[in-house]
């Protein structure tokens, strides 16, 4: 099973674990909540817990139901980023090895160290295409104008990039046929992937870019999650759901 299904799994079981601890602590609060309507008075008047009536009024209406919801929403969001921020490192990991210049750099070892390069090449192709699927699911404008822009550095090079066996669907998804690729020119190879070529540049360049953004976004999501999580935890519970850790990022995207 791939890290990528058994976290779904576990995720999984932990939203049922809290729909189900959500449902009995509703029950109870409900019950406490009455009580305490009862005996605060007026509309205004502050309970010895802090709460006034119409506190406990919007919260048995559901409003720490929606929050709940927000909360696991927001977990997931967060997965999502935390996945693009790992899946950028690593394409960038692989382009700074591409474009290393030296005597002990991957192509500066010549064409014995071909199969090393290779192996770059096609770890920067599955690496990118996590990171180009993130993109696009997150639905925000700025994720999609980021996969706009590698996806046209790319198309600009179709005919090159095809002669390594490397080509893009209509979604931005490369493709890969190692076949092509270990049969075509070395020389043509480091011309395109290496410090003297504008691809690797680029593409690094706006890769930066995605990880700075997703970066952002898991702050963000953060912050708010833990605001809500103080509203929620008032008249409901979380069942320790937030501030869970682990990542769906797999090499299968």
């Amino acid at each position: 099973m791939s890290i990528s299904r058994i976290n779904s799994v576990i995720t999984g079981a932990r939203m049922k674990r809290m729909v189900k601890t959500k449902a009995f602590q509703t029950k109870q609060n409900k019950s406490g909540l009455l009580r305490a309507a009862q005996t605060s008075g007026r509309s205004g008047v502050v309970s010895k817990t802090g709460s006034s009536l119409m506190d406990i009024l919007r919260a048995m209406n559901g409003d720490t139901s929606m929050t709940g919801e927000k909360i696991v929403q927001n977990q997931s969001q967060r997965y999502e980023y935390e996945t693009m921020r790992l899946a950028s490192e690593r394409v960038a990991s692989h382009l700074s090895a591409l474009r290393a210049e030296g005597e002990k750099s991957l192509f500066g070892q010549g064409v014995e160290n071909r199969e090393a390069v290779e192996k770059e090449i096609s770890g920067f192709v599955s690496d990118y295409n996590i990171m180009i699927r993130r993109l696009a699911a997150s639905g925000e404008k700025e994720d999609a104008g980021l996969a706009k822009k590698l996806g046209d550095e790319i198309t600009t090079r179709t005919a090159t990039l095809k002669k390594f066996g490397i080509t893009q669907d209509g979604k931005g998804v490369l493709s890969l046929d190692l076949k092509t690729l270990q049969q075509a020119d070395y020389e043509e190879l480091k011309n395109t992937f290496g410090s003297s070529g504008s691809l690797t540049k680029k593409l690094a360049s706006l890769t930066e870019s995605v990880e700075k953004n997703a970066k952002e976004q898991i702050e963000r999501l953060e912050k708010e999650s833990y605001s809500l999580s103080s509203v929620y935890s008032r008249y409901g519970t979380s069942d320790g759901f937030y501030g869970t850790t682990g990542s769906r990022y797999s090499q299968k995207g």
